[in-house]
């Protein structure tokens, strides 16, 4: 039996039940993560604490380039709205039912007067 924690490459098609192809794949990208080492023809699989950082600080990576994409393209939303005219930013809404639920929609917690039923209005 092959110690899974220290093995050449040529031990991982038969181990793993994948091509040879495949199995050189693979441990390109192990080894491009950190996650395995190879020095002649000798594998090391990098500790689970050791790896476990690495793949956190990929992530974290991956998180902070998304945000600053959010934040960008924010930018580029505020700016393409303030070159629009103030008609362009307003919805207009037709009909008392219609008026009533965008009415709902922006001041859900308000009371409704029993003499406006369309309205929000709330003098009793």
């Amino acid at each position: 039996m092959v110690d899974r924690t220290e093995m050449t490459p040529a031990d991982l098609p038969e181990t793993t039940n994948l091509s040879t192809h495949q199995v050189r794949r693979a441990l390109r990208q192990l080894i491009d993560r950190g996650l395995v080492t190879a020095s002649a023809d000798r594998l090391a699989v990098t500790p689970p604490d050791v790896a476990l950082n690495v793949l956190l600080m990929e992530a974290e990576t991956e998180l902070e380039r998304a945000r600053l994409h959010a934040v960008r393209l924010a930018d580029r939303h505020r700016q393409a709205a303030g070159s629009r005219f103030p008609a362009e930013l307003v919805e207009i809404v037709h009909g008392s039912a219609e008026i009533t639920r965008r009415a709902e929609q922006i001041s859900p917690d308000r009371t409704r007067c029993p003499r406006c039923p369309a309205s929000r209005c709330t003098t009793r």
